[in-house]
């Protein structure tokens, strides 16, 4: 009997195999048998014995995604060599080992099957099935792609590579994390279906490497039909004993144990703002009282952090407790000082900032080729089409904002957690999507945990200049609308 015939799923693992979403995603602890579906799901695939018929039964293309090319390495060797999985030797014959439900949760093996004779399982891929493998590195076992006798071509790639473009797969395997983000953009593309033939994806990982990519996948189809998310918990791996897992439960803290036990995201753990809640932070309710041109309940700031390819504006407003909503936001991309100024012009409250806040960095910068501040070419070009802050502040009408990240950061974990009359001092209007985007998804990288991930964070950024800075309640004045006054306002 071949592997693939004596494999024999848990039922929490079963509908992975079964479900046909186009991404299927198993998040595991350490040696909770994740890797092993992932690989019977490619094993089955590639040798056209999908018991549910997902797959074409010949001359279908696979795609297999490591960490690195040493991880690839593993999963072939996973594949071909025996020991994928045990099985019990009896009267002769090969089957598989019986598993019952743990009363105290998870599965255990059947006490009768301790007494008889376990022997790894054949090979996941049989070598009689496979035509001819070429290597990255034979004597280190990474295949660069292997042909079946059926037709079938799977391909093994590293994360660190550029991605392949063009081409279609029936099943692209990814395990564990995933580094440069453009292999996502490709896998998605890879597998758009063609004709009859639907692409599937399937990603097993364990929730204690930081993995962002898979991280954002998850967490933005939590309520997707094309996406099925399975949790695997070390108790749900049979052939541990209850007691190891007892033993090495307790050497943990919570925070460890939901993530090496229980198999959950330690990515929860590097966020930038844990502390911000949409159900808590984010409001819906009209705003007009703020964004009328002649609003006096509120006063009101922008923060602009300025570039070439992303130019990220967030719109905030104080009222007299020091409650403080952000209420809109503005990103221009591949746009220009001019772009940017257009953009404001338009808006009902463009002449109704008390002032204006930049990041003291980039606005201090020079573009190539000119004199001018980065700040002084938006300043003008804001003048230009007749919009300027009530208050003039130091830096080409802008106020400098506070350049200590640390000290932003604090400053807005601060206003999230301090309540005003039961509210939240810092709250989100609904229509800022894209900040709290960013707000949910940033976090810091766990090799240097005083820096953030970098990825494109701009309107955060701009957000975090606005908070900082702690502008107040001034009461409104109609006659000062449109005057210039000249007024250092010094930053955090």
């Amino acid at each position: 009997m071949t592997a693939l015939e004596l494999y024999a799923p848990l039922p929490k693992i079963q509908p992975f195999h079964s479900e046909t979403c186009k991404w299927r995603i198993v998040i595991g602890a350490n040696r909770s048998g994740k890797t092993l579906c992932g690989a019977v799901e490619l094993a089955r695939a590639m040798c056209g014995k999908d018991p549910y018929g997902k797959y074409r039964r010949a001359n279908g293309s696979a795609l297999v995604i490591g960490l690195d090319y040493e991880h690839v390495g593993m999963l072939w060797r996973k594949l071909y060599l025996p020991g994928a999985f045990q099985v019990v030797r009896e009267r002769g014959a090969l089957r598989p080992i019986r598993v019952v439900s743990d009363p105290r949760g998870g599965y255990t093996v059947d006490s009768r099957e301790k007494d008889l004779p376990w022997v790894d399982a054949p090979p996941l891929v049989p070598h009689e099935e496979i035509d001819s493998i070429a290597w990255y590195d034979r004597a280190r076992y990474i295949p660069r792609t292997i042909t079946m006798k059926n037709g079938w071509r799977v391909s093994f790639v590293s994360s660190r590579a550029s991605p392949r473009q063009g081409e279609h797969y029936d099943i692209i395997w990814l395990d564990e994390q995933i580094i440069n983000p453009l292999v996502i953009e490709e896998v998605a593309r890879g597998v758009v279906r063609v004709g009859e033939h639907q692409g599937y994806a399937i990603w097993t990982a364990t929730g204690q490497k930081q993995n962002p990519l898979l991280y954002d996948i998850v967490k933005n189809n939590e309520h997707s039909k094309n996406v099925c998310v399975i949790g695997l918990s070390i108790y749900d791996n049979p052939f541990i004993e209850r007691e190891e897992v007892d033993i090495f439960s307790s050497m943990l803290t919570e925070d460890q144990r939901r993530v090496r036990i229980f198999g959950e995201f330690a990515i929860n753990n590097w966020l930038v703002y844990p502390d911000f809640v949409p159900a808590k932070h984010v409001i819906s309710e009209d705003l007009c009282d703020i964004t009328a041109p002649t609003a006096a309940n509120w006063t009101r700031y922008f923060a602009l952090d300025p570039g070439t390819r992303f130019c990220a504006t967030v719109f905030g407003a104080v009222n007299d407790k020091g409650q403080m909503i952000i209420y809109d936001e503005l990103e221009i991309r591949n746009g220009t000082a001019e772009s940017w100024a257009a953009a404001l012009q338009l808006r009902p409250d463009a002449n109704a900032f008390q002032y204006w806040i930049v990041d003291q960095r980039a606005g201090r910068g020079r573009s190539m080729g000119s004199s001018k501040t980065v700040a002084a070419l938006y300043s003008e070009a804001a003048a230009g089409r007749g919009v300027t802050p009530k208050i003039m502040g130091p830096l080409a009408r802008f106020v400098p904002g506070c350049d200590d990240p640390k000290l932003r950061r604090e400053i807005v974990r601060r206003m999230l957690n301090n309540n005003i009359d039961g509210v939240p001092q810092l709250r989100i209007h609904q229509r800022c999507s894209k900040l709290i985007y960013q707000l949910t998804h940033a976090m810091f990288d766990e090799k240097d945990p005083d820096k953030r991930i970098g990825k494109q964070y701009d309107l955060l950024d701009a957000m975090e200049y606005l908070v900082a800075n702690q502008p107040k309640f001034v009461p409104f004045t109609p006659s000062v609308i449109g005057a210039w006054s000249t007024y250092y306002v010094r930053g955090v």
